[in-house]
């Protein structure tokens, strides 16, 4: 059994689902159906290149498959697909991390053309892996706002759910001269915004300084493939767009 093939979407004959296991597990195509030529386990089955994806355990028939993962889908759905990518990995890895580039995706400078985020090293099955972030400072935009109390300390907070937070330095004068950073946090691609303030007093504004790697992801080429333009699929346009 070949370990990958180079699509990352491949239509399958007689799509539409009519019957599902009582657990979700066991597929039933329809008529047309022809799981025994075009799926082999291991591939990832999908329902539409952002539902649910379960690995496929075995094909019984041209009109059943035995999914790995008792995930839901719809009776009666149309545009099932399988992908075809290295067999090895985990069904984490499969579902979520790895993704079938080509040529046109490569793009000259990589998908997201900056130097900060590059692409893959070559065409193929391409690993990335989202790194995280912290807040390593917060930098004062106004400075001299007066009005704080120095026994009580002006909120500050950062938006978001990746938990950062921070104190006020408040001089003698009642005027905040800068910011501690207490929890650094982790954040993966939107960077929290910062408030600084309290009632009656000027308020300050400041801009969050990430640290980290905050907003770069990890790129492997798993498989280096001689793949030409359009070859693998879309399916991963919003991680690798078309250059």
């Amino acid at each position: 059994m070949p370990l990958w093939g180079n699509k990352e979407v491949k239509f399958l004959s007689g799509t539409s689902v009519n019957t599902i296991g009582a657990t979700g597990v066991t597929l039933i195509g329809s008529t047309g159906a022809l799981f025994l030529s075009e799926v082999r386990s291991g591939d990832l089955f999908v329902q539409g290149p952002t539902s649910q994806k379960a690995e496929v355990l075995t094909v019984n028939s041209n009109f059943s498959i035995t999914l790995a993962s008792a995930i839901y889908l719809a009776a009666g759905s149309t545009g099932f697909f399988v992908s075809e990518m290295p067999k090895y990995l985990s069904e984490t890895e499969k579902k979520t991390q790895t993704f079938g580039v080509d040529t046109k995706e490569m793009g000259a400078t990589g998908p997201t053309g900056t130097k900060i985020n590059p692409g893959p090293g070559h065409a193929g099955w391409v690993k990335v892996v989202q790194q995280s972030g912290y807040v390593s400072s917060v930098s004062l935009n106004t400075t001299g706002a007066t009005g704080y109390n120095p026994a009580v300390l002006p909120n500050v907070s950062f938006s978001g759910t990746g938990g950062a937070s921070g104190v006020a330095v408040v001089s003698s004068a009642g005027a905040v001269t800068s910011v501690t950073v207490t929890n650094a946090g982790s954040y993966t691609t939107t960077a929290p915004t910062v408030t600084i303030g309290s009632t009656g007093a000027t308020g300050v504004v400041g801009t969050v300084i990430m640290g980290g790697r905050f907003n770069r992801k990890i790129h492997e080429t798993l498989v280096a493939l001689r793949v030409p333009a359009a070859t693998m699929g879309d399916a991963e346009d919003t991680i690798f767009p078309d250059a």
